[in-house]
């Protein structure tokens, strides 16, 4: 008797059609992308309430274009206009800002490639070396000094708190490295 085999990958996609169809839907209404932005949005508030106090101010600099930023810093770190400080921030310039193709990034950011900031950079760089690189930061040019790249967990999304209280964590952890320094700054 002659038998017809569905093929591997037709089964699967037959078998499991109902939740396919759910997936193209939410891929149209770009729902990923949009709750990317808002738990970005809400860590931007979060960091604003949980690690600014009197000493450390928080100015939000949403008008970046395509780079979204909260920095933290205190008032007399600021050598020109804009201040310095540490910086939570995003790229909403990408094709499609979702949580797997789109990390986001904390550290030390400096706002122009000035002659002042240029040689901040350089002795916050040589200073900061050895802590800021056990923990994963990346020495950077232009405006990071440092910075680490967070990315949201792929297996297991319930594990979206860890990766907040490890932004919190690690900002925290830039204010106190960056205090103990302050008589360079």
């Amino acid at each position: 008797m002659v038998r017809f085999e569905l093929g591997d990958r037709v089964a699967v996609y037959l078998k499991h059609f109902r939740t396919i169809q759910e997936i193209r839907n939410i891929e149209q209404k770009h729902e990923v992308e949009n709750e990317t932005q808002n738990f970005y949005k809400y860590m931007l508030e979060k960091m604003r309430k949980e690690c600014t106090d009197e000493k450390w101010k928080a100015v939000s600099k949403d008008k970046e274009i395509g780079y979204p930023k909260l920095i933290l810093y205190k008032e007399d770190w600021c050598l020109e206009e804009n201040p310095f400080g540490i910086t939570f921030e995003w790229n909403q310039k990408t094709r499609r800002p979702h949580f797997y193709d789109n990390p986001c990034y904390v550290g030390i950011w400096l706002p122009e490639n000035n002659e002042n900031y240029k040689k901040l950079r350089d002795e916050l760089q040589k200073t900061l070396a050895a802590s800021l690189q056990k923990r994963n930061y990346e020495k950077q040019n232009e405006w990071w000094v440092y910075k680490r790249i967070f990315k949201f967990p792929k297996d297991d999304l319930d594990d979206i708190r860890e990766l907040e209280n490890n932004i919190i964590s690690e900002v925290n952890f830039l204010k106190r490295e960056l205090s103990r320094y302050e008589p360079i700054i």
